[in-house]
Formats: C-alpha cells, sequence, structure tokens
C-alpha cells in the first residue's frame, strides 16, 4: 500500500510538476540516465519502499553532488558584474525558463547537458527554434 502511494506520488510529480520547475535533475546532467524521480519510482517498483528509501536518499546526496560540479564549472565563467548583467538579461518571457532567471547554472536548464546550456538558454534565442516575442539578448548562461 505505502509503495503504490508513493509510486502515484512521485507519478503526479513527474506529470505536473517537474515539467513547470524549468531545470533538469543535476545527476542526469552529469551522469547521464534518468532523474532522482525516475529512479526513486524504479527503486520502490524493485524493492519495495522501505528498502528503497535508503537508496534513493543516496541518490539524492548523489545528485547534490552533481549539483556542486555543475555550479563549481558555471562560476568562474561568470564574475560578480557579469553574472549580474546576465541574470537582468534573462527574461522568462523571452527564456521561457524560470531557472535561467534564478540564476541556477546553465547545464541544469532544461535540455541542457553537461556539456553547455541547451537552446532555451543559449545566447540568441531568436534562431526561429523559440518564440522569443524580440528578445534580442537571452543571456543565461
Amino acid at each position: 500500500m505505502l509503495s503504490r502511494t508513493a509510486l502515484a506520488g512521485i507519478h503526479l510529480y513527474q506529470r505536473f510538476l517537474s515539467p513547470r520547475k524549468g531545470y533538469r535533475c543535476a545527476h542526469s546532467v552529469v551522469h547521464g540516465g534518468t532523474g532522482c524521480s525516475g529512479y526513486a519510482k524504479f527503486a520502490i517498483r524493485d524493492h519495495g519502499f522501505w528498502q528503497a528509501v535508503p537508496l534513493i536518499r543516496a541518490r539524492f546526496r548523489d545528485c547534490a553532488q552533481a549539483y556542486e560540479t555543475i555550479k563549481q564549472q558555471d562560476e568562474p565563467q561568470r564574475s560578480g558584474k557579469a553574472r549580474r548583467r546576465a541574470e537582468k538579461t534573462c527574461d522568462t518571457a523571452c527564456c521561457g525558463n524560470e531557472a535561467c532567471a534564478s540564476g541556477l547554472p546553465s547545464a541544469l536548464c532544461r535540455g541542457g547537458s553537461a556539456a553547455g546550456p541547451s537552446k532555451t538558454c543559449d545566447a540568441n534565442p531568436c534562431d526561429g527554434d523559440i518564440g522569443c516575442g524580440g528578445c534580442d539578448v537571452c543571456s543565461c548562461g
């Protein structure tokens, strides 16, 4: 019963909350594969709720370390004024991505990878792939 409830909660999170967050799981960006919620779903399904809890907690710790890795890689590229200017110029209406506006590392933006930002965070989003409403610059990363 507890496993079914947890799986239903993860399903709701993946279906309704995750698409609106605007960023990807750091573990998935750095290591590839499924995000933490997908991992949790499979762990609960394969091992049962109580045996999956320690596995999920370990995955969340790994995800936090992956986030710090991405953050450290992204920080040297931006220094004080440049970072503040990039955060101000990144308009969510232009980028369509709240994560960029909140100053998260560019690799975490939806569709991004450890190799670089996604198209929604490119320095020039007005390349026809994204309707940007006349925005000239959307420097998110």
